[in-house]
């Protein structure tokens, strides 16, 4: 199979060293977090002797009342105080108020300037003057890249917008971290009120964390294909490209398999295949759901046309067909213009 039906972005390696950084801090985090409740007694959650407490022991250490089962709220405000300190400290450290020097806003910039680069690849520009000798060739079309990306990343509107992308994944993290503190309080609140001991409520609590580490990975990774077709589209733009194409992914998502069972693009994808549509008509369509691998490539660059939609009318409803069921999803209140580019 195509390398490109797999991931048409290209970026495997890039999101694979964001996933592994971004689970790694989640694991710190669950480490440091056990540490605390069950090892450090910081907040006093366990005998001196580590002898398993019963329930009225976990009442009586805790401060909880034993008439309305309520634990101490001195107890639960100094773990809100760390929670906010460590995932702050893990996640959300920013210097300044540039969210692309963040540790995740790196990764952001550095998607951006593939998708730069992917548009310049996809316009098959020339690789020099007629004449020239491979290697004179290959040195001159390096210079080009290198002066094209220089342009690129020197205007306001590029370092705009990945300092807008790289604060759009920031926030969305951080509701990931706020989430996961406050399911941290409940459950522990709740194993405290239920007299369980603290190595359950210490399992509990780590698969709070999971939980919340597989969303944290899943908005990364969404964010950096976000991240990807914009730079794409920015630099298409440069390149006076009027009109792109919308390429999916056939296999990583495995909602959708042929009656052979083969791979094939998932039904929110599917109907996004193969448009034409104008640049600024692209924009937000992409990533269409989380963890989408869908691609923006230039048309009209010798490619099949066959199997292109062009029309408004098919355009229209393709959206409309892979917006059914989701409301959230802003792609589908796109604009379609009746007259379409050539």
């Amino acid at each position: 199979m195509n390398p490109l039906r797999l991931d048409p972005t290209r970026t495997t390696r890039l999101r694979a060293q964001l996933n592994s950084a971004m689970m790694a801090r989640f694991n710190q985090f669950k480490k440091e977090l056990q540490v605390l409740l069950l090892k450090g007694n910081e907040l006093g959650l366990k005998e001196p002797e580590h002898r398993t407490l019963t329930e009225t022991q976990w009442m009586r250490r805790l401060g909880i009342n034993a008439q309305w089962a309520s634990p101490s709220e001195k107890h639960v405000e100094e773990l809100r105080s760390w929670l906010k300190f460590k995932t702050g400290q893990l996640f959300l450290k920013q210097e300044d108020q540039d969210s692309t020097k963040t540790w995740l806003g790196s990764y952001i910039n550095q998607v951006y300037s593939r998708g730069l680069k992917r548009a310049w690849d996809d316009m098959k520009r020339p690789t020099g003057p007629i004449g020239l000798p491979k290697e004179a060739g290959q040195a001159y079309q390096k210079g080009q890249i290198a002066e094209f990306m220089r342009q690129s990343f020197g205007g306001p509107v590029p370092v705009e917008r990945v300092n807008i992308l790289a604060t759009r994944a920031f926030n969305d993290l951080a509701g990931v971290t706020d989430q996961m503190s406050a399911s941290i309080v409940r459950t522990l609140i709740d194993g405290m009120a239920s007299g369980l001991n603290p190595n359950t409520v210490g399992v509990e609590l780590n698969k709070v964390v999971d939980g919340y580490k597989n969303r944290g990975t899943a908005i990364a990774r969404t964010e950096m294909i976000r991240g990807f077709n914009e730079g794409a589209l920015d630099g298409l733009e440069n390149l006076g490209a009027t009109s792109v194409g919308v390429m999916v992914e056939w296999s990583t998502s495995g909602l959708g398999v042929t009656k052979l069972g083969n791979p094939s693009p998932c039904p929110k994808c599917a109907p996004l295949a193969n448009l034409v549509l104008t640049v600024e008509e692209a924009r937000g369509l992409l990533p269409r759901h989380v963890n989408c691998l869908c691609s923006l490539v230039p048309a009209n660059v010798g490619e099949k046309t066959d199997k292109q939609i062009r029309d408004a009318t098919r355009i229209r409803a393709a959206i409309a067909a892979s917006a059914r069921g989701d409301t959230r999803w802003l792609g589908r209140k796109k604009k379609i213009a009746s007259k379409r580019p050539k």
